[in-house]
């Protein structure tokens, strides 16, 4: 007597060609198959044959169809296509750059110091004159002090 192995899952061409496609490969399809029904129901005559109709609907259904297409068993031509429009459409001028020559203002150029020192004076306006002269007045109520950034810190130490 003879025995024979039947496989549980018995796979044809079909089955082995649609198991290998991912989702993306199959909205891509889909998609493309839309656009040509998109083409029939709009174009006249309506919802008839014709050449009009035919040309551009294997056009578009085609050239979509590509980016469905796998590279290398890893990436959709699609990644490719979105990677290389993304590098084009980069931005070409950097406003931050610092050693870039647009916008730039050749007043404010920084030159070198010369071994004098240029002693600069700052005038306070008079308001701030006032009011500063009100605080030293006062000076045994509140507490100056600095960080190590420059921030002043003041302390109220009577009410």
């Amino acid at each position: 007597m003879r025995v024979s192995v039947i496989p549980a899952q018995i796979t044809n061409v079909e089955d082995k060609i649609t198991s290998s496609l991912s989702i993306t490969q199959i909205i891509i399809l889909i998609l493309a198959l839309l656009i040509s029904f998109f083409i029939y129901l709009v174009i006249p005559p309506f919802l008839k044959f014709s050449l009009l109709k035919l040309i551009p609907s294997i056009i578009l259904s085609g050239s979509i169809s590509v980016l469905a297409i796998r590279r290398r068993d890893q990436n959709l031509v699609l990644n490719y296509l979105i990677l290389y429009l993304s590098f084009l459409l980069r931005p070409r001028i950097y406003v931050l750059t610092p050693s870039s020559k647009y916008n730039h203002n050749p007043e404010l150029n920084i030159t070198k110091m010369s071994s004098k020192k240029v002693r600069s004076e700052i005038i306070p306006s008079s308001r701030q004159t006032d009011h500063l002269s009100e605080l030293v007045k006062d000076s045994d109520k509140y507490v100056f002090k600095f960080n190590k950034k420059g921030k002043l810190y003041v302390q109220i130490s009577n009410i």
